[in-house]
Order: structure tokens, then C-alpha cells, then sequence
């Protein structure tokens, strides 16, 4: 008997069968069954493989979205088997503004600078009229525990605090790598 005959088993005419014949139809039969249980165990390992994939470039998208302060909508998909829509949340939606990089890499930012721009802090520390090293105001805003973190976030604060520079917010302090607030040419007062 082949396989494809086993999809009509038992028969529907009774016969006879022998225990050897029974067991090697049920043996084929189980194997059959086996095969395509472990093809569909295969695809949906490669489904939730790809539905991992996909989630991490949206989380990606949405922590973009949400350095310029936009919310992504939520998503809405319709299911073939029934043609229902029902909205699918594929990460948390961004409640409130939230400035800065929030790449997954970076190290969390300290409570005082959590809803403000890298920009916004750096004026802020650099207010105290002290000229600082990028790693201390990085440090300040960051809660960086280790090197590779320090390094990741001061790519990010060079850049930051030469824009500063260039629009006149501060200036370069005599050693490389110190900020301090511009000094006003008239009186000797710091500001911008």
C-alpha cells in the first residue's frame, strides 16, 4: 500500500489484514506524519525568525521617530482566514516626546536629562561656567558604565557640541576636548 493510500485508511471495505502488513502501514503512515510535522516545525522557525528581523528594524524606525518627535501610528493588519482587521502592536508606542538617541546601545540617560536634547543638557552643564571635558558632560547625562559605552556616547557629543560651537552657543576650552559657555566679548559674562 503507498502512502497516499494511507489518507483513505482504514478502508472502507473491511479485509483482512495481516499484524506485519497493519504495522508496516501504521509505520508509514506515522513517518508520513513525522516528515510534514518537522517541514512545518521548519517554517515556523524561519517565520519567527523573519517576524524577529522585522521587529527590530521597526523598533529601530520608531526610536528614529521618536528623536524628531513623531509617534508612529499603530499598525493594522488584516487577516486572510476571516478578512477581520485587528490592530497588532508590534512595540510600545512612544507616549510622550522623548529627546535624544535612544538607540538600544546607548547607556540610559541620567533623570535630569531624560527629556531633554544632548544640545539642551550640554547648555546645561556647560551653565555652571566651568570648562568640561566631552567625557564629563557625557558622564553627566549618561549613566555610562564602561569604555565601549563612554566611547559610543562621546561620537555622539563630539558632534553635538561642535554644532554648539558653530552656532555660538559655546566654545572650545584651551585643551582638546573642553566646552565652555561662550564668554561675552563687552563684560566677561558667560552666555550665548
Amino acid at each position: 500500500m503507498e502512502t497516499s493510500q494511507l489518507a483513505a485508511w482504514p478502508p472502507a471495505q473491511h479485509t483482512e489484514v495481516g499484524d506485519e502488513e497493519l504495522e508496516r502501514i501504521v509505520l508509514a503512515r506515522l513517518r508520513d506524519r513525522e516528515a510534514r510535522l518537522a517541514a512545518m516545525d521548519e517554517e515556523l522557525r524561519s517565520l519567527q525568525a523573519k517576524v524577529a528581523h522585522e521587529r527590530q528594524h521597526v523598533d529601530h524606525l520608531r526610536a528614529v521617530l521618536a528623536d524628531v518627535g513623531r509617534v508612529l501610528p499603530e499598525v493594522r493588519l488584516a487577516t486572510e482566514a476571516n478578512n477581520d482587521t485587528r490592530s497588532v502592536s508590534l512595540t510600545p508606542k512612544v507616549k510622550e516626546f522623548v529627546a535624544g538617541n535612544r538607540s538600544p546601545n546607548m547607556p540610559e540617560r541620567r533623570q535630569e536629562y531624560v527629556s531633554m536634547s544632548l544640545a539642551e543638557s550640554a547648555r546645561q552643564i556647560l551653565g555652571t561656567g566651568e570648562t568640561l571635558h566631552t567625557n564629563d558632560i557625557a558622564r553627566a547625562i549618561f549613566r555610562i558604565e564602561n569604555d565601549a559605552q563612554l566611547r559610543l556616547v562621546n561620537a555622539t557629543m563630539r558632534s553635538t557640541l561642535a554644532v554648539g560651537v558653530n552656532k555660538g552657543h559655546w566654545e572650545r576650552g584651551e585643551e582638546s576636548g573642553t566646552f565652555r559657555m561662550r564668554r561675552k566679548e563687552e563684560d566677561g559674562r558667560m552666555g550665548p
